[in-house]
């Protein structure tokens, strides 16, 4: 018996859809070199851009353990100090006048308060004044105490003027001679700079000396390094 029946229609495929496709995956590959080879060129063209610019390839970095193979010599290598060879011939540094140490002459010997004293030929000094005061404290350090207050007058007889600027008066009393505080006030008065030729000048120091003490006291007047300081000595209103 035939059979009548004709058979199913059968959908129409393509099979070739479902598999890649050679020539879309051939591109893929082609695209990839092709941008790979752009970018190898990039960089040889930057490396010999900066070859012919006299610019530097950046050096590597040395390996982790290069530094910690040997760390006692990598030490001695960046520590040890460098030694500067000494100059030949090199000329002695010479003392300048101002360095040459000057030897004051000693304290003359002793004279009465109330006589005057020779510093160098026709320069002179004397005390022309003694007084009890009471000391006032005005600077630091200064503490108020019973005081005397003398007066130092110099005389210069010279043809020309002379430098008071480095004239000192001090003051000692007792057996032990125990220095004197300089006090301001009342009324103290330091010499000017200079005397002219011809001329006196004075200054005014006050001295804290306790009263059961102003029988043994000196003053001692120092005009310069050059000369031998004056002492004056004796005893002074209580």
């Amino acid at each position: 018996m035939a059979n009548d029946r004709e058979p199913p229609p059968t959908a129409d495929l393509d099979e070739t859809d479902d598999l890649p496709d050679p020539a879309r995956a051939g591109g893929s590959w082609r695209t990839a070199a092709i941008v790979g080879g752009i970018i190898v060129l990039i960089v040889v063209a930057l490396i010999v851009a900066i070859s012919l610019s006299g610019g530097s390839a950046p050096t590597a970095l040395p390996a982790a353990d290069t530094e910690t193979a040997n760390p006692t010599e990598s030490a001695s290598a960046t520590t040890a100090p460098t030694q500067t060879p000494a100059t030949e011939g090199a000329t002695p540094v010479e003392p300048s006048p101002d360095m040459t140490p000057v030897d004051q002459p000693p304290a003359a010997d002793p004279v009465p308060i109330a006589k005057t004293a020779e510093i160098a030929p026709s320069l002179t000094a004397k005390i022309t004044g003694i007084e009890a005061v009471e000391g006032e404290a005005q600077g630091p350090g200064e503490v108020a105490a019973p005081s005397i207050r003398v007066t130092v007058e110099i005389d210069n007889a010279t043809k020309e003027a002379s430098d008071l600027g480095t004239a000192v008066v001090t003051a000692y009393y007792g057996s032990a001679s125990t220095p004197a505080a300089e006090l301001r006030e009342p009324g103290g008065r330091a010499f000017p700079d200079t005397v002219a030729a011809g001329e006196t000048a004075d200054a005014v120091y006050v001295f804290s000396v306790p009263p059961e003490e102003r029988d043994d006291v000196t003053i001692l007047v120092d005009y310069s390094l050059e000369y031998a300081p004056l002492q004056f000595h004796g005893e002074v209103p209580r």
